[in-house]
């Protein structure tokens, strides 16, 4: 797998997929912290231990924020687009099929991720940039990769990845290190500004 491919890869799905992540490096408050994930709708979440952060091994499937306010769906591609004009948060299943939600979960637009009301299970937040570098680094890059805006990084996508049989790319699936993470990040794809899937 070339470098170029496994940073498009890493970097295309860190930033398109939902990934709540939990994070707490304080021994005393982790006996506080509850394995369970559950979301407001009820759905359970597997989760992974990676260095010293838990994740979400699965993408997040609710219809409500936190405090139980329903999350609007149902745009078309033009309706979609002006959420832009409103700030409205929503979410979608991928290419408008709710059979692609057992396996990829549910797509939210950024205004529904920034929501006050909370959009993660109790307990659960939307990792930050340096959370995201705190995982980076721990599968292998060094600090100063972390902190490149650029194309960066070596394999890490192919260690944060799983279920090859869903991949379309095989130098991803064939990185000897592919899944290793435990973390099983899924190709769940992504809505545009324009309503495209």
């Amino acid at each position: 797998m070339t470098n170029r491919l496994a940073k498009l890869i890493l970097l295309f799905v860190l930033s398109i997929t939902l990934i709540i992540g939990y994070s707490d490096d304080n021994n005393d408050k982790k006996n506080n912290y509850v394995a369970e994930c559950i979301d407001i709708d009820g759905n359970v979440y597997e989760t992974v231990t990676i260095g010293s952060q838990v994740w979400m091994a699965e993408n997040l499937k609710t219809t409500h924020y936190r405090d139980g306010t329903p999350i609007p769906t149902g745009f078309s591609n033009s309706e979609w687009g002006n959420l832009d004009d409103t700030e409205t948060g929503a979410y979608c299943e991928y290419g408008n099929n709710p059979a692609n939600v057992a396996t990829y979960g549910r797509l939210y637009n950024w205004y529904a991720v920034d929501d006050p009301r909370g959009l993660a299970p109790e307990g659960w937040h939307v990792p930050t940039d340096d959370e995201l570098k705190q995982l980076e680094m721990f599968l292998g890059m060094s600090l100063a990769e972390a902190d490149d805006t650029e194309w960066r990084g070596t394999n890490e996508g192919s260690k944060l990845a799983g279920r090859a049989d869903l991949w379309n790319n095989g130098a991803l699936e064939e990185d000897p290190e592919f899944g290793t993470s435990g973390f099983t990040l899924l190709p769940g794809g992504y809505r545009n500004y324009r309503g495209n899937y």
